[in-house]
């Protein structure tokens, strides 16, 4: 299943570096979102919402091979949206 990650541009460097981290969530729920390509122009919206800023500064990770249930050794807290 391909999923995929929105998030503030700025956010990019550190996630190539470190990958996507659950201890770096500002929500409720120490998690990492991922959301299906349907879901995508909700995902940006929602990013907008949710940090501030403008659709232009927010980027789409595309996540390839992720299946839920996987587990791998940097993402054990991921969460999905309705899909």
């Amino acid at each position: 299943m391909k999923l995929r990650h929105a998030t503030p541009a700025h956010n990019l460097s550190s996630i190539l570096q470190r990958g996507l981290l659950c201890r770096k969530s500002r929500g409720r729920l120490p998690v990492v979102w991922l959301h299906a390509p349907g879901k995508t122009s909700w995902a940006l919206l929602h990013t907008v919402k949710r940090h501030g800023g403008r659709v232009e500064d927010v980027i789409v990770l595309w996540l390839g091979g992720c299946c839920p249930g996987h587990r791998s050794d940097r993402s054990t807290c991921v969460a999905l949206h309705s899909l």
